[in-house]
C-alpha cells in the first residue's frame, strides 16, 4: 500500500481551471494504486458531469465505490465507509462531491488505520497521522474541504469535527467544469459558506498576515461573482467562485472558523437548514458585534485597536463606511441571492432560539472569535434576526 507523509497545506498539489480533471491520470500514475476507493454523492457524481469526465481515467483501475446520501454525514456513514475500505485492500482514496463526500473521504483515510476509530469519532481522542493517499475533487464552490484539515460529521444530531494536519489531501483538482450544473439554491448556500469562512478567518484570533492575504483575495471575488453565479452563471463566474472557495478553505486551515459557524450547527442539525444558509444568518450581526469589542470582552491578544482595524478592513471590502452599514449591506447581499435573513422564515421560533443557546457554544469556535460572546449577547443577536 502506498504511504502518504504527514504534511502541511504548502505540500499539497493543486490543479485549477477548466480541464484540470485530466491531471488525475498523472497523479494516479505517481501513486500507482492497485485499487481505488471512490467516495461520491449519490446523485451529484452524475449530475455534475464528474462521472462522465472521470470515467475514462478511472476505468483502468479496480474501483470500489462508496455512495454518500444526504448533505450532513453521520458518524454511521463514516464508520460504514471505514469498514468497507478496510475490507477492500484499496491503496488510495478519492473524494468527489461537496463537503459531505469530501469530509467522509478524509475521515475514512485518517481513521482507517486506527484501532479505536469509534472512540476518536465520538469521544474526540487524538488520531494518528493519515497513511492513505487522498485526492479531493470538489463539485460545489463553498466548503473548501479539498484544501483544509477539517472533517465535519454528526453524532445523534450533534455536530462533531476532527482536525489533523495530515488530513489535508495530497492533491486537489479544482475544476469548474463540475460546478456548471449547480442549481441556484446550492450555488447560493455554498457560496455564502465560502464568504463566511473568509470573513471569519479574517477576524479570527488565530489570523496571520498570510491567512488574511488569502481572505483579501477571496472576499472581493465572492462579492463580485456570487450573484452572477446564482442568477446568470457563466464559465468565468463559476471558475472565480471555485477559486475563492479554495482560497477561503486554505485560510481556515490555519485559523479555524469563529462564532457564526458555532451558532449555525444547531440550526442544521435540528431544523435541516443548509449549512451556508445557517451561517449566513448571523454573519452580518457578528461583524457589527465584533466591531464594538472593548477591553473587558477582548479575546484577541493583539488588542482592541487591532480588532477594530481588521473589522474596518472588511467594512471597506463590502463598500460601506460604518459597521452598521456593512451589516445592512451583507444582509441585503444574502437576501439578493434568494436566501433567508430571519429565523422565523426558516421555522425557527423561541424553542429554536433556546436550542441554539444550549448547543451553539462550540468552545474552539467561540474562543476563536475576537470578542467574547456571552449567552445574553447571543440571545440578543438571535432575537434581532428572529
Amino acid at each position: 500500500m502506498v504511504k502518504s507523509p504527514t504534511h502541511a497545506i504548502k505540500d499539497q498539489v493543486r490543479f485549477f481551471g477548466y480541464g484540470s480533471y485530466r491531471k488525475l491520470a498523472g497523479i494516479l500514475r505517481k501513486f500507482s494504486p492497485k485499487k481505488i476507493f471512490l467516495v461520491h454523492g449519490k446523485g451529484s457524481f452524475s449530475a455534475s458531469g464528474a462521472q462522465q469526465l472521470l470515467q475514462p481515467i478511472l476505468e483502468r483501475f479496480d474501483i470500489i465505490e462508496y455512495l454518500i446520501s444526504g448533505s450532513n454525514p453521520k458518524v454511521e456513514d463514516v464508520e460504514r465507509g471505514i469498514s468497507l475500505f478496510q475490507a477492500s485492500s484499496a491503496g488510495l482514496i478519492i473524494g468527489v462531491g461537496g463537503g459531505s463526500a469530501m469530509d467522509t473521504a478524509k475521515a475514512i483515510a485518517l481513521l482507517s488505520n486506527q484501532k479505536k476509530y469509534h472512540s476518536i469519532l465520538v469521544k474526540g481522542a487524538q488520531p494518528n497521522p493519515r497513511s492513505i493517499p487522498t485526492i479531493m475533487i470538489p463539485t460545489t464552490a463553498g466548503t473548501g474541504s479539498e484544501s483544509n484539515r477539517f472533517i465535519v460529521y454528526y453524532v445523534d444530531g450533534i455536530k462533531h469535527s476532527l482536525s489533523h494536519p495530515s488530513s489535508v489531501p495530497d492533491a486537489a483538482i479544482v475544476d469548474p467544469s463540475f460546478t456548471l450544473a449547480l442549481p441556484p439554491k446550492i450555488t447560493a448556500t455554498t457560496g455564502i459558506d465560502a464568504l463566511a469562512q473568509a470573513l471569519e478567518s479574517f477576524w479570527s484570533v488565530s489570523s496571520s498576515e498570510a491567512s488574511r492575504a488569502l481572505c483579501k483575495k477571496a472576499i472581493p471575488i465572492i462579492l463580485k461573482n456570487l450573484p452572477k453565479s446564482v442568477w446568470e452563471p457563466d464559465r468565468n463566474s463559476r471558475a472565480e467562485m471555485l477559486r475563492a472557495s479554495n482560497l477561503a478553505g486554505q485560510a481556515i486551515n490555519s485559523t479555524r472558523t469563529t462564532a457564526p459557524h458555532a451558532v449555525s450547527y444547531p440550526m442544521t442539525s435540528h431544523y435541516g437548514v443548509p449549512h451556508g444558509q445557517a451561517v449566513g444568518l448571523t454573519i452580518p450581526s457578528f461583524l457589527l458585534f465584533n466591531y464594538y469589542v472593548d477591553n473587558s470582552s477582548l479575546q484577541d491578544p493583539r488588542g482592541v485597536g487591532f480588532v477594530k482595524k481588521i473589522i474596518f478592513d472588511i467594512i471597506k471590502m463590502v463598500h460601506a463606511t460604518t459597521p452598521e452599514r456593512a451589516c445592512a449591506a451583507l444582509t441585503e447581499f444574502i437576501s439578493s441571492l434568494g436566501l433567508e435573513t430571519s429565523l422565523s422564515s426558516l421555522g425557527i421560533g423561541n424553542e429554536g432560539i433556546k436550542l441554539i443557546l444550549e448547543e451553539g457554544f462550540t468552545p474552539d469556535r467561540m474562543n476563536n472569535n475576537p470578542r467574547r460572546v456571552s449567552r445574553e449577547d447571543l440571545r440578543e443577536i438571535l432575537e434581532k434576526i428572529a
